[in-house]
Order: C-alpha cells, then structure tokens, then sequence
C-alpha cells in the first residue's frame, strides 16, 4: 500500500468517527430543541455558540474548525425549529 493509500485508509476511519458522533450531536440537538420548545427557551443561544467557538481556539487549525462549526450549529438549529 503506498503512502496515499494509507493515508486516507486513516481518514475512511476518522470520517465513520466523526459522522457517527455527529449523528449523535444531531441527536442531542433535536432533543435540546423540544426541551426549549416545552419551556418556551429561544432556539439561538449566542453565548453558547460563543463558549463553542472559544473550544476552537486551542486547536492548531482553529480557523477550520471555527468554519465546520458554524455549518453544525446553523444546522443543529435548522433541527430544533423543526420539532
């Protein structure tokens, strides 16, 4: 197997990672979404965002993770208005 070959061999596995704790994140998000439904809490919660994007900051590619990141809460909240 060339260089290449195992490299992505690694990412085939870090994705099926990734995509199975983001299914769970979703999951969780549509939860927290009927629990603010039930006690008429606002869906956008900025400081929370905020806290998430500050997570970002010790990571070496912070700028990528700040990005993946505004697509998972923009969709998470697309989740909880659905319920």
């Amino acid at each position: 197997m060339d260089k290449i070959s195992t490299l992505r061999t690694t990412i085939d596995a870090l994705d099926k990672q990734i995509m199975t704790l983001l299914d769970q994140r979703m999951a969780t998000a549509i939860s927290i979404g009927e629990a603010k439904h039930k006690t008429q809490l606002n869906i956008e919660d900025k400081n929370r965002e905020a806290t998430i994007f500050k997570a970002c900051e010790s990571y070496t590619h912070k700028k990528a993770l700040k990005e993946i990141y505004k697509t998972i809460i923009h969709t998470s909240k697309s989740l909880q208005r659905e319920e």
